[in-house]
């Protein structure tokens, strides 16, 4: 069998033994490789340890990192940026 692969899709083409012909199937490309479900699932146990080592203030401090990490992400979606979010009286001392 001989395998011809393009970004998207992966073609096989094979010999029918029935007809003699050659028979394409074409299937998306959804397998991960082992090594990279192995590294994922140790990096998931390795941050999980990490987060029962930590104290009450330690995981504040990450609390208040985490809110402010998807308040950006909430304010760059909605098309506001950083310099647009500061108040008037910062924004006077910029210029």
């Amino acid at each position: 069998m001989r395998t011809r692969s393009s970004r998207s899709t992966e073609d096989l083409v094979e010999l029918d033994f029935t007809t003699g012909r050659k028979r394409v199937q074409r299937s998306q490309r959804v397998q991960v490789e082992p090594e990279v479900l192995m590294l994922i699932q140790w990096t998931f146990q390795r941050g999980m340890e990490t987060l029962w080592e930590m104290d009450s203030v330690e995981l504040g401090k990450l609390d208040r990192l985490v809110k402010e990490m998807l308040q950006t992400a909430t304010n760059r979606d909605k098309g506001l940026f950083h310099h647009q979010c500061r108040t008037t009286t910062l924004r006077s001392s910029w210029e």
